[in-house]
């Protein structure tokens, strides 16, 4: 994958790209997920392992040997929340400075086990949740207990904006996740017959919503009317299909 930057001066651009192949960190090519602590350390999940990047090196955090790490999340402590195949847990470092991983799938019924994979991993204050398809699985570490939220059809992804958990349910749209309950967001049956691949902030209180080939403004104010944004990314958007979106930085709208 690429890490990279770029600095702005009026209309000129200088653009720095670095490239790490799979020889640089020593793993497997793909990779599904990146978060970044506050000392500006890297984690990756990747096909096989968690790497992290400290500026200087790599190294290689297993969980389980060449099991995929789909989604990463991290807190303010530096705690790395995991969610793989078949398995959910977190990372922190131990006396000696190196880094652990912890698994959480004893702490789960064994009903709850039947999921596939942990797609998305986010978290809110002291709660963490990792999402499925078939459920998400909220980790209250305050009280330590481990709840679960269930799709009225089939989950598709999560998304997190202005600490309000968003998730995509495959026939009855997007809906908020209040405590361990689905309320229908306003005007999100909308979106019931089709996948949702980002959900961003707009505004100080508006959504933008992407499909995989459109792009609508949600408003607070006129929840039910939903509007399409044009896109002019000529034949890369119309031909192609969108795989996901994120805020880089703050733009005066």
């Amino acid at each position: 994958f690429a890490a990279g930057w770029v600095e702005v001066y009026g209309q000129m651009g200088n653009i720095q790209i670095i490239n790490y192949n799979p020889n640089d960190y020593r793993s497997l090519p793909t990779n599904w997920d990146i978060v970044q602590d506050s000392n500006g350390h890297l984690y990756v999940g990747n096909r096989a392992v968690v790497l992290h990047y400290d500026g200087n090196e790599w190294n290689q955090i297993e969980v389980e040997p060449y099991l995929p790490i789909r989604s990463l999340a991290i807190d303010e402590s530096g705690t790395v929340y995991v969610g793989a195949r078949e398995e959910l847990g977190y990372i922190t470092k131990n006396e000696a400075g190196l880094h652990q991983y912890h698994s959480l799938m004893e702490r789960l019924d064994s009903t709850l086990l039947d999921f596939q994979a942990i797609w998305k991993t986010h978290v809110i204050d002291s709660v963490v949740y990792y999402q499925s398809y078939e459920r998400i699985i909220a980790w209250h570490q305050r009280s330590g207990q481990m709840t679960t939220i269930a799709p009225h059809s089939r989950f598709h992804y999560s998304y997190v904006v202005r600490d309000q958990l968003y998730v995509h349910d495959r026939e009855y749209g997007v809906h908020q996740v209040v405590g361990d309950s689905l309320v229908l967001l306003p005007g999100g049956d909308f979106f019931a017959d089709k996948l949702i691949y980002a959900i961003m902030p707009f505004g100080e209180s508006d959504l933008l919503i992407a499909t995989r080939s459109q792009l609508y403004h949600w408003s607070a104010e006129q929840p039910q009317e939903l509007r399409q944004l044009p896109i002019d990314f000529g034949e890369l958007y119309t031909t192609g299909r969108l795989y996901n979106g994120t805020v880089l930085s703050k733009v005066d709208r």
